[in-house]
């Protein structure tokens, strides 16, 4: 019989659906071993779906991600016991049999957007991701991206994406050279998003947050920006900067102009990255940090956070 457990780590993450992988990064035919929320994580493919579950073996605490992949099966290399998708126990060679009580942790997963994403906790129901979708549909999923892993806790990540004024001090070399500070900044705040109007009077979302790590960069009509904050551990995140542009697209320049973004916007990350790394750690008491007129949408954002954590504590 199936069995399906809640993916619960270390204090300090709400619930909910998290994106956690790029569906390019999983090899086709052998397991994937990553660390998220804490816990040694292996991802793998059977004939129809994306498998996560927890990277041991519950026989003598193994590696599944050492083993390998035989007919829609996880073999785990120190014994050979193998595991079906649901993660019960198919083959024991001590007694060339079944042993289905015998269970490795599932996680509750999906694929969507090219990522792969994960049930942590309990969450009461599937948060709205329709500004992602809307994203990604418009620009028929063309899209370039990167990722690059940062020694600071989620929440860090995310809140130097909401907050805009860091703009002409971090980057002022690049994107912040003419940054002009808004005078009448909008925030709107729905069961699952934050979005931000920066630009005054104007009509479209400068930035939106998708509950629980993601967020929108509107540019313009042709170009957006979606990152996605993964938790690796309490002081480790990965962050995932896709980049959709609806100009030079065509087959021989694309791959050119693709390149040149993704070195552009490593560049900026990486402004980032020096600063937001050296703020205080993940249970920091952020209580005693002052925030400011422009700091709504951080503070919108910590509200959520923390509601979602006594929600399904």
């Amino acid at each position: 019989m199936s069995e399906s457990v809640t993916l619960s780590g270390f204090d300090g993450f709400p619930s909910g659906w998290y994106a956690i992988l790029h569906i390019s990064e999983l090899p086709k035919s052998k397991p994937f071993a990553c660390i998220r929320f804490g816990i040694p994580l292996v991802i793998w493919k059977d004939s129809s779906e994306v498998v996560v579950m927890e990277d041991r073996c519950p026989h003598r605490s193994a590696k599944l991600s050492l083993g390998k992949i035989c007919d829609n099966k996880i073999r785990c290399p120190f014994h050979g016991f193998e595991f079906s998708k649901d993660g019960s126990c198919t083959h024991a060679p001590e007694f060339n049999k079944a042993i289905p009580k015998l269970m490795v942790k599932k996680y509750p997963s999906r694929v969507t957007l090219d990522m792969i994403w994960v049930m942590f906790g309990n969450p009461s129901g599937v948060d709205d991701i329709s500004p992602l979708e809307n994203v990604f549909n418009s620009f028929n999923g063309n899209y370039s991206f990167f990722s690059k892993k940062w020694d600071s806790y989620i929440t860090r990540c995310i809140e130097n994406q909401l907050d805009y004024t860091h703009l002409a001090e971090v980057h002022k070399t690049t994107i912040g050279r003419n940054f002009v500070m808004p005078q009448n900044p909008r925030f709107e705040q729905t069961d699952s998003s934050i979005i931000t109007y920066q630009r005054d009077g104007d009509s479209s979302p400068s930035t939106i947050y998708v509950y629980p790590n993601s967020w929108i960069l509107n540019i313009s009509d042709k170009m957006k920006i979606i990152a996605y904050f993964v938790p690796v551990s309490q002081n480790q995140s990965i962050i995932y900067i896709f980049t959709f542009r609806g100009f030079l697209t065509a087959k021989p320049i694309k791959p050119i102009i693709d390149f040149v973004m993704n070195i552009s916007n490593k560049i900026i990350l990486k402004q980032d990255q020096k600063v937001v790394e050296s703020q205080a750690s993940w249970n920091y008491k952020l209580e005693d940090e002052v925030l400011m007129k422009h700091d709504k949408a951080i503070k919108l954002f910590r509200n959520m956070w923390k509601s979602r954590q006594q929600k399904h504590s």
